[in-house]
C-alpha cells in the first residue's frame, strides 16, 4: 500500500466524501451508532471511522464484516494474525 495516509480532517475527495456521509449520523438518536465508510473511486480510496476510536475494535468491526460479506456469498474466510486465528 502506498500513499498510505492517515488524519482526523479529509484531505481529498473520497475522504471529503466520507466525511459528508458520515454527517447523517450526526443527531442525538443516532448516538449509540457506531461506522465504517469506505470509498474507492477505481484508483484510491478513502475510508472514515466514526465512534470507533479503539483501533482494534474498528479492525474487528471491519473482519465481522467481512465474514458477512463472504457468508452471503456462500463462502468461508479465515483470518490468521499473528500467534492466533481471529475467528469473527
Amino acid at each position: 500500500m502506498e500513499d498510505v495516509r492517515f488524519g482526523t480532517e479529509p484531505f481529498d475527495r473520497l475522504t471529503e466524501l466520507c466525511a459528508e456521509m458520515g454527517k447523517v449520523l450526526d443527531k442525538p438518536e443516532n448516538a449509540d451508532v457506531k461506522a465504517i465508510i469506505m470509498l474507492h473511486d477505481g484508483e484510491q480510496g478513502g475510508i472514515q471511522s466514526l465512534r470507533l476510536d479503539d483501533e482494534s475494535e474498528l479492525v474487528s468491526v471491519m473482519l465481522v464484516h467481512l465474514k458477512a460479506i463472504f457468508a452471503s456469498h456462500g463462502k468461508t474466510i479465515t483470518i490468521l494474525t499473528g500467534d492466533y486465528t481471529f475467528s469473527p
